[in-house]
């Protein structure tokens, strides 16, 4: 996963220093900028697995409010949403019932589970989240309008480093593994499907009172 971004950073350098002209060096050094953002992507998904690894042998959490939490969630990514033209919708309520856990790890979770949604969304997409109760939890929905994930490769991606989509977007292949290990710590899981909008669903189950 670092190789790739590394060798188009080798190959960019050497084509810089060869005579070209003006709008052929800025192409060149927007490949760069782009690949050097992918690298840091990459390496911030590796510290955050690493860190993962080591967290979830920890001692029970505390009581965290899954709807001020997805709220806190969405509002720290609204600004970005609204500069992409991606609308960000919350519908339905916990009925104020709370999840024993890790709120900075199910944040973590549910952050990456968003973050997926907004990179392949386009301009005038909307992403859908509601929360319901259901068998004695909480089932939070994703739905985006993005390309979706064919049903085949909807196992797969829970895999570390695999990515079903374009390389170009940059996506390090440990999003979703890492989210769905944290849900399953706290005694859930994650599970997709294909949304009634046309894009990806992602179903989250979290039982009420687990660590």
């Amino acid at each position: 996963e670092l190789k790739n971004p590394l060798t188009a950073l080798t190959t960019s350098v050497e084509l810089l220093g060869r005579p070209h002209d003006e709008a052929r060096q800025k192409k060149l050094i927007i490949a760069m900028e782009r690949d050097i953002r992918r690298l840091g992507r990459l390496i911030d998904d590796i510290q955050a697995a690493t860190r993962l690894d080591r967290a979830l042998g920890d001692g029970p959490g505390m009581n965290v409010d899954p709807a001020k939490l997805l709220t806190e969630i969405i509002d720290i990514r609204r600004a970005r949403a609204q500069l992409d033209g991606v609308a960000l919708l919350l519908e339905g309520s916990s009925q104020g019932r709370q999840i024993l856990g890790r709120g900075e790890q199910l944040g973590h979770a549910l952050g990456n589970l968003i973050d997926n949604a907004l990179s392949f969304s386009n301009k005038g997409n909307v992403i859908r989240l509601t929360m319901h109760e259901e068998h004695h939890g909480l089932v939070i929905l994703i739905d985006d309008d993005g390309p979706g994930i064919p049903k085949d490769q909807r196992e797969r991606v829970f895999e570390r480093f695999y990515s079903s989509r374009p390389g170009e977007k940059g996506h390090s292949g440990l999003g979703l593994p890492i989210a769905r290990q944290i849900i399953r710590r706290h005694g859930g899981d994650i599970t997709l499907d294909a949304s009634p909008t046309g894009g990806l669903r992602v179903q989250v189950f979290l039982p009420w009172g687990h660590a």
